[in-house]
């Protein structure tokens, strides 16, 4: 079956008045979206820069299981700027498996 959803990005539900969620209370993030994970961080903004998110566990690829998703070293690639570093990655033989980045303290 075939559905249209809306979306919005987190960033801006965040944003919305009035608040129902206050993002400074999230100290970890865990994404398992099907290869959704890369946008899904893009949507964060300057959410993803909030010094209390310490933590992000994802699912990541090594092959595109789906079309046109983001690969391991694309998702490494993103987060780095924002100081997340890639700590620890368990594989599974059929080419996807999870990582989970923490933030350096250091700017």
């Amino acid at each position: 079956e075939e559905r249209e959803i809306q979306a919005y990005r987190l960033e801006s539900l965040l944003d919305a008045t009035p608040r129902q969620v206050m993002f400074s209370d999230f100290e970890f993030i865990n994404i398992d979206t099907q290869g959704a994970e890369l946008a899904i961080l893009k949507g964060m903004g300057k959410y993803l820069s909030q010094p209390s998110v310490k933590a992000i566990y994802l699912e990541i690829n090594r092959q595109e299981l789906y079309k046109e998703i983001p690969l391991v070293d694309e998702i490494d690639a993103f987060l780095q700027p924002h100081h997340f570093y890639r700590i620890k990655s368990k594989w599974t033989t059929e080419g996807w498996g999870d990582a989970i980045y923490i933030r350096s303290n250091e700017s």
